[in-house]
């Protein structure tokens, strides 16, 4: 692994009390107080999003789609490693989130994956299985070294 670490930040952000957006934005300042950090990215800040109008004509929103699709892969692409965030309360496992990790670990599976998660939901075993680092403490986010890092696994239960 380099000595830069390229972060790609996972998670859900469409909750419309942006409680989730709040989420990734305490997470992405952990990860940007990390000395092993040197760069984090967040889909939701990505040009592509914050200047997405939802209400836009269906071939608009395809279009939106397909620059968001592309901006992450490569962002994924040239990520050192993956944070995700867990929690999506009420609806299982956001398909985005579990989309990203399960490309990056394909495609990189000794690049390392870390879960985060806040609440109590079950965990989803495909991830859970992916990640080398899984904690609940945001604190974890600061200090955690990313280039020589550590296994903790998930031991809660599954689905």
């Amino acid at each position: 692994m380099a000595d830069s670490m390229h972060i790609y930040l996972a998670g859900p952000f469409f909750d419309e009390a942006n409680e989730q957006r709040d989420r990734a934005n305490r997470v992405a300042d952990k990860l940007r107080q990390n000395p092993s950090v040197t760069s984090v990215f967040v889909p939701m800040d990505s040009d592509e999003n914050t200047s997405a109008d939802f209400s836009q004509a269906l071939d608009k929103q395809h279009e939106w789609g397909t620059m968001t699709y592309n901006s992450d892969i490569d962002e994924l692409s040239k990520a050192d490693a993956v944070v995700a965030i867990l929690d999506f309360y009420g609806h299982g496992m956001d398909d985005g989130t579990a989309f990203e990790v399960g490309y990056f670990h394909a495609l990189f599976p000794n690049k390392p994956v870390l879960i985060y998660q806040e609440g109590d939901e079950l965990a989803n075993l495909m991830l859970t299985n992916a990640a080398r680092f899984y904690t609940k403490d945001i604190n974890d986010l600061e200090t955690v070294d990313f280039q020589n890092m550590p296994v903790k696994e998930y031991e809660g239960a599954l689905f």
